[in-house]
């Protein structure tokens, strides 16, 4: 089963989009929990600046009030994530539809990311 669909298919920017976050999630090393959310949010807002990452940015006070033995990875995540996504190339410009043959290592070398864990 896959959640590509014959709809996705019709438009291929809204195909890559439909897996372009969990790729981001990927190639950046942020995980897909809260704190690895927030990262990743950090990391794209830098390189993309959209209203998107920027609304999940603004939950990290409330996220901080309710978890705050979390508040020191938090701050980590948030800023290696901005740092990264400032020093590497266009990660939603990459074309890894194409370069699912390289290994993770290669395409972060591609991008210069460092490894955001």
């Amino acid at each position: 089963m896959t959640f590509i669909n014959q709809e996705l298919d019709k438009d291929p920017f809204d195909n890559r989009l439909a897996i372009a976050h969990d790729v981001q999630h990927i190639i950046t090393g942020f995980d897909s929990s809260p704190l690895g959310e927030f990262g990743l949010a950090a990391f794209m807002f830098v390189q993309y600046g959209d209203l998107l990452n920027l609304f999940v940015l603004s939950w990290t006070p409330w996220f901080a009030i309710g978890n705050w033995k979390s508040i020191p990875q938090l701050i980590s995540n948030l800023v290696r994530g901005f740092i990264g996504g400032w020093r590497s190339r266009a990660l939603v410009a990459y074309p890894y539809e194409r370069n699912w043959h390289k290994s993770i290592k290669r395409v972060r070398q591609e991008l210069r990311i460092a490894n955001c864990r």
